[in-house]
């Protein structure tokens, strides 16, 4: 095997790496949240059990706006404060991981479409005609296909439609949106692989720049599902959800690298 063959190889190798780096720093991020929300309940349930003790959690509150609440519920609320902040917290950290992923999975793309152009001795590079730094994943993947002859198709992979939808979050979330618009019919596809997507009200009009409006219509739960229907979203709180999507971005990765590996005998 000569030296340029066993460059190829480390250097193949070691595509996809960053995902085994994230997938360790995810579980890192949950076991801390899930240390830190069992101390905020065991101090919560402490508190409340003490009320009960006391017999302070069955008073009545004075005033007008309190009738028929009691003391001990106001409490339950105020002490609810630090589960709120843990859930913002988690919907943050959410969302900065999956812009993390598809910057990687985008950049891997390109370097994978300039390593088709060296093998497959093509003169035109991915880039051509684009001014500036190439970032667009997509037109990498139709020149894969276009220079192998389809013998590469990355949209024929397993996980390529759930791909192009995290990218579709990503554009979104990447310009510091806490909540944003999707059709239902992108946040089933999302949700069926990955329940990441909180609807939160539908929008019965586009935005009207002359009034400065939204037009709101009632919660999810109200409405006859439609494809079509846009919705305000926001991404959800259960830090869980980046294994599932750590999993398939190293899935769609090593698929790649499969076919890659197999057409190029690398």
């Amino acid at each position: 095997m000569d030296f340029e063959k066993i460059i190829e190889q480390i250097q193949f190798g070691v595509i996809g790496q960053e995902f085994e780096y994230l997938s360790a720093t995810i579980d890192k991020l949950i076991k801390n949240y899930q240390q830190d929300f069992q101390q905020e309940d065991d101090k919560y349930k402490q508190a409340i059990k003490e009320l009960h003790q006391s017999g302070e959690y069955d008073e009545p509150l004075d005033g007008e706006q309190a009738t028929g609440t009691t003391y001990g519920q106001m409490m339950e609320h105020n002490l609810s404060e630090p589960f709120y902040e843990l859930e913002s917290f988690s919907s943050i950290i959410i969302e900065s991981l999956i812009i993390k992923h598809l910057a990687y999975i985008e950049d891997i793309l390109i370097k994978i479409s300039f390593m088709v152009q060296k093998k497959e001795n093509q003169v035109v590079p991915p880039n051509h005609n684009i001014a500036g730094h190439f970032t667009d994943m997509l037109k990498a993947v139709d020149y894969i296909k276009l220079v192998t002859q389809g013998e590469i198709n990355i949209k024929d992979t397993r996980n390529w439609k759930m791909i192009t939808l995290l990218r579709t979050l990503r554009h979104e979330l990447a310009h510091g949106k806490r909540s944003f618009v999707l059709k239902e019919g992108v946040i089933d596809d999302i949700n069926k692989e990955v329940p990441l997507i909180n609807k939160g009200m539908l929008i019965l009009k586009d935005f009207d720049y002359s009034q400065g409006l939204v037009q709101y219509g009632n919660e999810a739960s109200k409405q006859p599902k439609n494809p079509k229907n846009k919705w305000n979203c926001s991404i959800c709180s259960n830090i869980n959800v980046l294994q599932k999507i750590n999993e398939i971005c190293m899935d769609f990765i090593h698929e790649i690298k499969s076919i890659y590996t197999i057409k190029y005998n690398v």
